[in-house]
């Protein structure tokens, strides 16, 4: 009969207890209890305790332990946005040992380390997978684009319509949404596009992107209403993002997104996305597309 086991905390053995905890209260925005012996925070039903080696080492059973990096360890914490972790320890200059990488497993992460040495890892498991479309029609790239159209008019009729009516919805639709203008604009207009699918190969979301002078536009990103809140959105940005300065050179993503489309500016600002202007386009028809345009600058 197997014990039941829980995990309860993770010990640093430390020359300064003050100051390891110190930078752990910083990263998880805690307050620990403890003097300069012995301290820890909690995290849920987790525990982190800090430890003054001196203290261990006068007691028989602990005589092994030393304070200093244990390089053969990583401690990791899962986190719901790992880019949104690692801009917010970046902006407190704490320094990272690498950038957010999404890994073929699924995982995205980054790490750091503590002021000990200590090899912290925040990481984030994906329920979905991202593509990039071919950016030739080499066979069956028609029916891909036409499974992203009828996805866009599935999101476009559950969201848009409340928001700008279903004239123009329709029209927005046929006029930038549909086949045959993604697959224009795949094949001779210089654009990316990426699906996302969950774990059953259904396609929840997808984005479209093209360079354009000093800037990588984000044309187009929209997400499934049942797959929304799972870090679809985020996944597609990591791509962009790498697209913008690997493929690209640049250094700068732009968007236009609905002044009344709250959700999305609130989603793009948490990203580190800023308006910077605002725009009234007449798009035909009688309709107009008044948007805030906004942008963000990479590392």
């Amino acid at each position: 009969m197997l014990m039941s086991m829980k995990f309860t905390d993770i010990c640093f053995i430390t020359n300064d207890v003050l100051k390891l905890r110190a930078f752990y209260e910083t990263v998880f925005d805690v307050k620990a209890e403890g003097d300069e012996w012995h301290s820890g925070i909690r995290l849920g039903e987790m525990a982190i305790v800090f430890d003054y080696a001196d203290m261990l080492q006068s007691n028989n059973a602990f005589r092994y332990v030393s304070a200093g990096g244990a390089n053969n360890v990583v401690v990791s914490f899962g986190v719901d946005d790992v880019d949104a972790e690692y801009r917010r320890l970046r902006s407190m200059d704490i320094k990272t040992l690498n950038k957010p990488t999404t890994h073929p497993w699924g995982a995205r992460s980054f790490q750091f380390r503590d002021t000990d040495g200590n090899i912290l890892n925040f990481r984030s498991v994906r329920e979905f997978i991202i593509e990039r479309l071919p950016t030739k029609d080499a066979g069956g790239l028609e029916a891909r684009v036409s499974a992203v159209a009828a996805l866009a008019g599935e999101i476009w009729r559950e969201f848009y319509t409340p928001v700008i009516g279903a004239a123009q919805v329709e029209y927005m639709l046929d006029k930038f949404q549909s086949a045959r203008q993604i697959y224009t604009d795949i094949t001779q207009n210089g654009f990316v596009y990426l699906i996302a699918k969950n774990l059953d190969r259904e396609m929840i979301g997808y984005c479209g992107v093209v360079p354009t002078e000093g800037y990588l536009l984000l044309s187009k990103c929209y997400v499934r209403i049942d797959a929304r809140r799972q870090g679809v959105a985020r996944g597609f940005m990591g791509e962009v993002e790498a697209l913008c300065k690997a493929e690209y050179g640049l250094n700068k993503i732009r968007l236009t997104v609905n002044k009344y489309n709250f959700y999305a500016v609130a989603a793009y600002k948490k990203m580190g996305f800023e308006i910077v202007d605002s725009v009234n386009t007449d798009i035909g028809n009688g309709f107009y597309m008044d948007d805030y345009i906004m942008e963000r600058a990479l590392d």
